[in-house]
Order: structure tokens, then sequence, then C-alpha cells
């Protein structure tokens, strides 16, 4: 995670956009939808809303509204599939879970 760059979760989704500070511009996402499968009592509540970063380790934790736990995780990139088609078609079922209509 670069110095110039912001982790924000994404309101009603259990999602986090990596957004470029000088650009606005979203360089990335992370979809933590399977992070928790507990019974949500209200879907469009009980999701994402903690996001802490402790620099000095890189590491991330995150919580959720009603959710029991406060998860650490590492994000990673994932390395791209020598096939663009499988890409594309990757990054779209992300964003379409991610980017609120």
């Amino acid at each position: 995670m670069g110095a110039a760059t912001l982790l924000s979760n994404v309101w009603q989704t259990d999602c986090i956009a990596h957004i470029d500070l000088a650009t606005g511009a979203v360089l990335g996402w992370v979809d933590l939808g399977e992070l928790w499968t507990g019974q949500r009592l209200h879907p469009m509540d009980d999701v994402l809303n903690g996001i802490a970063y402790d620099a000095p380790r890189d590491r991330l934790f995150v919580t959720g509204k009603r959710w029991p736990h406060l998860y650490e995780i590492r994000l990673r990139r994932e390395h791209d599939h020598a096939d663009p088609t499988a890409n594309a078609a990757r990054l779209a079922a992300v964003r379409a879970r991610c980017r609120p209509s």
C-alpha cells in the first residue's frame, strides 16, 4: 500500500476500495464478502465498516457492524491470469459486488 493511497469501505457492502489520493482513481478492490459468513439479521447493515492499518507490521484489521470478530488480514496482489478474458471476467464480477448501483 502506497503512502499516497487510502483504503475505504464501500457503503452497504463487504468491499474495500484502494484509492489514489492524488487522482481519486480506484486502484483496486478488496472483496471480503466471504470473510464472515454468519447469519446477518440486517443484510444491508451487517456489513464491513471498520478498517485499521498497522503500518509497522503492514497488516489490516477489519470488522463489521454486529460482526462477532475483529479480523487481522494481510493483502497481497493477486497475480493476473495469462488469459485476459479471465482477468476481465473476474474484475467485472468484483466490480458488480463492490460498486453499488
